[in-house]
């Protein structure tokens, strides 16, 4: 084995601590109750559907999902919820659904301004997560879930206060997301996660949101019972 490979594989045995840390405000995100419109669908017709949510407030230890049906306006109700953070955007990792091709590429730039430290943590969580960071790095444009580790890792060198991921195991296999879970369950700063995948939201979040189709071309989003991580 190769003196990288061996580096790589200690990595990935001993596990990774994210350097996050939890906000001393007592509240980063408040929405107040209301009704978000959702974009049509195409060739759907008609009035577009919208998303009627309750008060909602993210604490600097809150760890959240947010499931339901595709279309439902999750990811909307995601960057409302972001738009109205007061944090400094530094302090915020976003990992959205969806990377084009051009927030690929300012992605990969980014990395060229890393100092020389910053650079050997953002490796080191891209190993953990199962990638060779250095052939990432080297590619023209990662695939979609070697990008999601990438912005991810690109985050925590920040010391983030608050992680946000829509469809965090959207392109990983098995091992990249139980690595991604492992990162992610002793994070001391919010999580909020929205994903299809009932188990993982099971590991991480004490609290949960559920989006549900109601009359008149509306959804709204009701809380679950809290319920302890990994229950």
């Amino acid at each position: 084995e190769t003196e990288a490979s061996i580096h790589v594989a200690r990595q990935r045995a001993l596990g990774i601590w994210i350097e996050a840390e939890a906000s001393r405000r007592d509240v980063l995100v408040h929405l107040p109750a209301g009704r978000l419109t959702l974009e049509a669908s195409s060739g759907s017709g008609g009035d577009p559907w919208s998303l009627r949510h309750p008060d909602l407030l993210v604490r600097p230890r809150d760890r959240i999902g947010i499931a339901g049906p595709n279309g439902s306006g999750k990811s909307t109700l995601v960057r409302r919820l972001l738009q109205g953070c007061d944090l400094d955007p530094a302090r915020q990792v976003v990992v959205p659904q969806e990377i084009g091709a051009d927030e690929a590429g300012r992605i990969l730039d980014s990395v060229k301004t890393l100092g020389r430290a910053e650079l050997g943590s953002m490796m080191a969580v891209i190993s953990h997560l199962g990638s060779d960071p250095r052939r990432l790095l080297d590619s023209v444009l990662p695939s979609p879930g070697e990008l999601r580790k990438l912005l991810l890792a690109l985050g925590v060198a920040r010391v983030p206060h608050l992680i946000v991921m829509d469809e965090p195991t959207n392109h990983l296999d098995l091992p990249s997301i139980e690595c991604l879970e492992s990162a992610l369950r002793d994070c001391p700063c919010a999580l909020l996660l929205v994903s299809h995948d009932e188990r993982f939201l099971d590991a991480l979040t004490s609290r949960r949101g559920e989006t549900r189709a109601e009359a008149s071309r509306s959804y709204a989003l009701s809380a679950t019972e809290r319920r302890p991580i990994g229950g």
